[in-house]
């Protein structure tokens, strides 16, 4: 999949976030420690998106719970619900290091991966907003 970099910017353009462009890659910033990362490789296998971390996806986002239900979201449905506050982020902390940033849907954060923490990790949870600015 190659990501429509024009498209992304023009939806992005309507919010007041910072973009930039280069050499392949698409980043924003969400929080002043979080950006977004869109990458179209020469390689199309290659193809991602990240959050300052090492968590990525190569094509649509999947988000599961823990019945079993899940929704799957194309990269402009996730940026809709992106801008929409309904996109949260873990963010790992490991011996008080960041180590990688995972999106969750609100409806679909499953709880059960905080069973599996380690003694010397914590998870922040931010939820992300986005207003329209007025043009």
């Amino acid at each position: 999949m190659i990501y429509d970099f024009d498209l992304i910017k023009s939806f992005l353009s309507d919010y007041d976030l910072e973009i930039e462009e280069d050499d392949g890659m698409l980043s924003v910033r969400l929080f002043d420690d979080v950006r977004m990362y869109v990458f179209n490789c020469p390689s199309e296998n290659d193809n991602r998106i990240t959050f300052s971390g090492a968590w990525h996806c190569h094509d649509g986002f999947y988000f599961f719970n823990k019945d079993g239900f899940y929704i799957e979201l194309s990269y402009l449905d996730f940026l809709e619900e992106l801008v929409s506050g309904n996109i949260i982020f873990c963010l790992q902390y490991i011996d008080g290091e960041l180590k990688d940033i995972y999106p969750y849907h609100i409806k679909y954060f499953d709880e059960e991966a905080l069973k599996y923490m380690s003694e010397n990790e914590e998870l922040r949870l931010r939820r992300f907003f986005a207003k329209k600015v007025e043009k």
